[in-house]
């Protein structure tokens, strides 16, 4: 694993697509006799990989794999929560510069990029990813509808939100969500009503602006 990785990169150095840099070296024991490897994989992408070792010969299966599995997808889609509140990458700190601000001031510009879940508020960026989507979804039901409460299930049956098959966190992506226009003081309130439920309560009359 560590030679094809070495190659890899010699091969992306020679092309000129990466310089010479500092390398990493994998932690691992010094008598390794069994190694499992397994993907933490979140919406398509590949976030790191999961590497177990055993001084014992042969040590590992299926089951075990399959255990290693799961724990890889619970800490990719912690990477993902992560990285929604985390700061602003390059891109999205271009895109926020090029976003005009709103003329009105008793209005709230929210504008919504599809594909990455970005929310830009008056301009300036907020959330990105699946809860951004969850924001995007709800304000904007709201705005159809005048919907303001919401239930945990209906979130999971809207594919837009694009939330992965198999423990979704989605309560635990409301709680970032509700903290994260908190923090922002936004004119946007995510309040619990019951148990899975959820009260809408927008302080301003919103203006919806979405991008592919």
């Amino acid at each position: 694993m560590e030679k094809y990785s070495r190659s890899v990169r010699r091969s992306f150095e020679v092309d000129g697509a990466i310089g010479p840099g500092r390398a990493v070296p994998l932690p691992t024991l010094a008598d390794c006799q069994s190694r499992v490897a397994v993907p933490a994989m979140v919406r398509g992408e590949l976030v790191g990989v999961l590497v177990v070792d055993s001084p014992l010969p042969v040590v590992f299966g299926d089951e075990d794999e399959a255990i290693l599995a799961v724990i890889a997808t619970l800490i990719a889609q912690m990477v993902d929560i992560e990285r929604s509140s985390a700061e602003v990458s390059e891109r999205v700190a271009s895109r926020s510069r090029a976003v005009a601000r709103p003329p009105s001031s008793g209005e709230t510009h929210l504008r919504f990029f599809a594909e990455d879940g970005s929310v830009f508020l008056d301009g300036d960026y907020l959330i990105r990813g699946v809860a951004g989507r969850i924001l995007w979804s709800v304000v904007r039901r709201n705005e159809q509808t005048g919907q303001t409460e919401f239930t945990n299930k209906e979130l999971r049956l809207d594919r837009s939100l694009d939330l992965p098959g198999f423990r979704d966190n989605l309560d635990t992506r409301l709680v970032m969500l509700k903290r994260r226009v908190d923090e922002r003081e936004a004119p946007i309130r995510l309040d619990r009503s019951g148990r899975g439920r959820f009260e809408l309560r927008l302080s301003t009359s919103m203006r919806l602006e979405e991008h592919g």
